[in-house]
């Protein structure tokens, strides 16, 4: 007969929808397995934070403990639990914990969410858990690009914030701190828009001259090497290159509003 391990978790001191008490968790819990005849085996039940890792919380170690000293026939022991947010306290530890009873041949079954993750004949056939776990996936991979893309900006912001003296082309130190120049941008705006444009920085140089474009030191001559550089920079960054270009728009708009007046 196959046996299962119940797992409940409540959260201490918060008021709770009627289905996620423990006295309603467990009547779910012990009505699926009457329905599809497993052996309650063992029942662990929690009283922690939903952020609490499953190996942190008391009744939660002593799951796992029990499944790594588990000898059963493969597909014979299986986790069942109300939802995977009752079990765990993120997709990624989800999965990790998932992929571990999988690895382990030990079935997942979550009542509520009506997953069943078993790839043995001992209970279902086939496997209704497959299109869970890869959405599971999905999710992880996306928390992990978020995550990545906030650090970048993170480390953007770090960056500018910690230069003192002089800031890039483009930027002012002011009060500590480096902020906007928005006569700046408005040129790399317009050196962007140049070189998508096919124009060398030779070229680009001369333009900027004819359009009385003025340098930090106030000079009316971009040399071709500091161009080169400001694209570079705006290839590399694309916070400063939307910056610049909307520097430009807002330029081109207020010159526009001046004429028809």
């Amino acid at each position: 007969m196959t046996k299962a391990l119940l797992y409940v978790r409540t959260s201490p001191g918060r008021p709770v929808a009627d289905w996620l008490s423990e006295d309603a968790q467990l009547a779910a819990l012990r009505a699926y397995c009457l329905e599809h005849e497993f052996e309650v085996v063992g029942t662990y039940i929690d009283d922690v934070p939903a952020q609490d890792e499953l190996r942190t919380r008391p009744s939660g170690a002593s799951l796992k403990a029990s499944l790594f000293h588990a000898e059963e026939e493969p597909w014979t022991l299986h986790v069942v639990a109300v939802s995977s947010c009752r079990l765990t306290c993120s997709p990624a530890e989800t999965l990790a914990f998932a992929t571990d009873l999988v690895a382990r041949k030990t079935g997942l079954h979550l009542v509520r969410a009506q997953v069943e993750l078993n790839r043995g004949p001992s209970a279902f056939e086939g496997d209704s858990g497959e299109a869970w776990l890869t959405f599971l996936r999905h999710q992880v991979e996306a928390a992990d690009r978020i995550e990545h893309e906030r650090e970048q900006a993170a480390r953007r912001r770090d960056g500018r914030r910690s230069i003192r003296g002089a800031a890039p082309y483009g930027f002012t130190v002011r009060g500590g701190r480096v902020r906007p120049e928005p006569g700046e941008l408005r040129i790399l705006g317009r050196v962007y828009e140049l070189r998508q444009a096919g124009l060398s920085y030779r070229d680009l140089a001369g333009q900027l001259a004819a359009e009385g474009a003025h340098t930090r030191t106030g000079g009316l001559r971009f040399t071709p090497s500091a161009l080169s550089g400001c694209q570079r920079r705006l290839e590399a960054d694309p916070d400063l290159r939307e910056r610049a270009t909307a520097a430009l728009a807002k330029s081109r708009r207020k010159r526009g509003a001046a004429l028809t007046r």
